[in-house]
């Protein structure tokens, strides 16, 4: 027979600062409402980043175009990429036509060469070429038109 016994004892020597408060903001373009809400939490900084265009403009009248960006390892790609990434989609070859004529399908093929343009860019970078800079961005992406939606992650 064989008898194990373990005992935890747990001593905390630091308690963490609280959460910091949360970062909210509310508005509306295009016939729709919508909201971002933002919590840093324990961290030190905040990783995470997004990115809310209720009107492409000229290359997308109608549509808008809506992004989370989830920092890792540092928030640089992050903020980045959500700075960068409408230039990135508005800027795809057809990316216009595709909007003006309702083309999902192309649209969506704009919005996967978006991705890749910039994590293309974002390793032609040397502090992330050279593994320096260690963060990256998981991401949830939305454009929406006045009669569909296509998420991307």
């Amino acid at each position: 027979t064989h008898t194990h016994t373990h005992t935890h004892t747990h001593t905390h020597t630091h308690t963490p600062p609280p959460p910091h408060p949360t970062d909210a903001v509310q508005q509306q373009g295009n016939d729709l409402r919508w909201g971002v809400s933002a919590m840093q939490g324990w961290r030190v900084s905040m990783e995470d980043d997004h990115v809310h265009v209720s009107d492409l403009g000229v290359a997308a009248p109608g549509y808008g175009f809506y992004g989370v960006f989830d920092g890792h390892g540092g928030d640089n790609c992050a903020h980045i990429v959500a700075a960068k990434f409408v230039e990135h989609i508005t800027s795809q070859p057809g990316f216009t036509a595709a909007a003006k004529s309702n083309d999902v399908e192309a649209l969506k093929v704009c919005l996967k060469q978006a991705h890749f343009d910039l994590d293309a860019l974002m390793w032609a970078m040397p502090s992330f070429n050279n593994l320096s800079d260690r963060s990256g961005c998981p991401s949830v992406t939305a454009l929406v038109s006045p009669t569909f939606v296509i998420v991307t992650r």
